[in-house]
């Protein structure tokens, strides 16, 4: 259990509906105040499989982090208004965003900072392609496969289902 770094919430399918849940276990939240950044970060992504959200700013990301429930996000750190760091204390402080995998994106080599506040991840300014994909993946290989337990069958196959089209084994007990 040691390699595991967090837990998807667990869930039920009420009539078609995850409350609560991953929502979107193939979509990264992209947050940086330069739109170039955005769309490089973006890029890199999408070249290796996953949806992109972009978040100009920090109080973007908390509002874009409830609202789409992403696989992970990558942070720039210092931004106007609401910094990096602020940001994801407060998705850290939140029950619905709290196990969101963060990476920070940076100039700056303060990793231990980074993790002291939740971070899992850290890629340095200039972003290549390689390390970003590299920490991505670490978050990735904790949730190969997925077990659903529900007392209606139909209901775990359904979720089994949905969940295997975004490439993710399940198992149903």
């Amino acid at each position: 259990w040691g390699g595991l770094r967090r837990a998807a919430p667990v869930c039920r399918l009420p009539r078609g509906k995850i409350k609560g849940c991953l929502m979107n276990p193939s979509t990264i939240l992209v947050v940086d105040d330069d739109p170039k950044a955005v769309k490089g970060i973006s890029d890199y992504l999408n070249e290796a499989g996953y949806k992109t959200i972009g978040a100009n700013n920090g109080k973007e990301a908390l509002q874009f982090a409830e609202k789409y429930l992403p696989f992970a996000i990558t942070m720039e750190i210092i931004m106007p208004e609401m910094d990096g760091w602020e940001a994801l204390q407060k998705l850290k402080s939140k029950e619905r965003t709290k196990d969101i995998p963060v990476i920070i994106i940076s100039a700056s080599d303060d990793k231990e900072t980074g993790s002291a506040f939740g971070a899992i991840g850290y890629v340095n300014k200039p972003v290549s392609k390689r390390s970003l994909i590299e920490e991505v993946n670490k978050i990735n290989a904790a949730s190969e496969t997925i077990m659903i337990v529900d007392y209606n069958e139909l209901e775990g196959k359904e979720m089994s289902k949905m969940i295997e089209d975004e490439k993710i084994k399940t198992i149903i007990a």
